[in-house]
């Protein structure tokens, strides 16, 4: 991360960071057009609230929908999903 990535943005990471350490907060999604720095505030405000959590924070990173398969998301969540399961 540059040096100037955040400039001017405290405010976002700590909302962003007050939303992590809320107790009823299971997920939070950032959106936005590309290249208006979500990635950068999402790690931003993970660093700053990993404490807050026993096993720290982890950034799971995503791409467009249209090419998620039903278990892209297992390895950076550590589960195991249905669809990868055996159901029949």
């Amino acid at each position: 991360m540059s040096a100037s990535s955040l400039i001017g943005r405290s405010d976002k990471v700590a909302e962003v960071t007050a939303l992590l350490r809320r107790a009823d907060m299971r997920l939070l999604t950032l959106s936005g057009p590309d290249g208006a720095g979500k990635t950068w505030l999402a790690i931003e405000a993970a660093h700053m609230a990993a404490g807050d959590f026993t096993d720290g924070t982890a950034f799971a990173p995503l791409m467009p929908v249209g090419l998620l398969s039903p278990t892209a998301m297992e390895e950076p969540l550590h589960c195991r999903s249905a669809a990868s399961s055996n159901y029949y």
